[in-house]
């Protein structure tokens, strides 16, 4: 990396912090950090201002000397750019995954966890319940044992690709849709056990 790239100010606290260096210089970090935060928050707030202004006043100057590298450094503007990219993607998939594990908990009432297998299963057959009834077939989808069965089963079918697939779309929906596709499902199925009368064996366990 070129050394002439500008350096990012330290904020408002972290020049505080570094001001006081003194302070409480025996102690653990970590006490030492406790410390220094009581008296960051105890400070007068003309005087803290005075701190966060010098920051801003840093960070714009920073900014525009950034953008002024960036122009001679174009690479580096790239790297940076796909680093920020991962970063929020990471972040994403983790609030995702956060989500997803509240819902599992959560949905249907909160009666079960759900596994990755059985939250693909319930994503995939609901979607196709409600692709077959925006197209007008909710015949296909008469809430029958045997059509449960069917479409887990073709669920169950589905290659690795489709059903990582299937998976990202589950981890993108957020755990309010989640809850509801869960009770869609649920109430499909309950439907299904009500008002079967073909006696087709199913495997009940989800």
């Amino acid at each position: 990396m070129d050394e002439t790239r500008p350096t990012k100010p330290a904020s408002g606290f972290m020049a505080f912090f570094k001001a006081h260096a003194d302070v409480g210089a025996g102690l653990p970090g970590a006490e030492r950090g406790r410390l220094l935060g009581e008296r960051w928050k105890a400070l007068p707030d003309a005087e803290r201002e005075r701190y966060n202004a010098e920051y801003r006043a840093k960070l714009e100057a920073y900014k525009a000397a950034l953008a002024s590298w960036y122009e001679r450094h174009p690479e580096e503007r790239l790297k940076d750019e796909e680093k920020a990219r991962l970063q929020r993607e990471r972040t994403r998939e983790k609030r995702s995954a956060k989500e997803g594990r509240a819902a599992a908990s959560s949905g249907g009432g909160g009666r079960r966890r759900l596994s990755d297998a059985q939250a693909l299963e319930i994503c995939f057959c609901v979607a196709q319940l409600k692709r077959h009834l925006r197209d007008d077939r909710a015949s296909v989808v008469e809430p029958t044992r045997g059509n449960r069965s069917r479409l887990r089963a073709a669920a169950r079918r589905l290659a690795e690709p489709d059903r990582a697939e299937w998976h990202r779309v589950w981890a993108e929906m957020g755990a309010e849709n989640q809850g509801e596709i869960v009770r869609f499902y649920d109430e499909w199925c309950a439907r299904a056990r009500r008002g079967d009368r073909g006696g087709e064996n199913d495997d009940e366990a989800r």
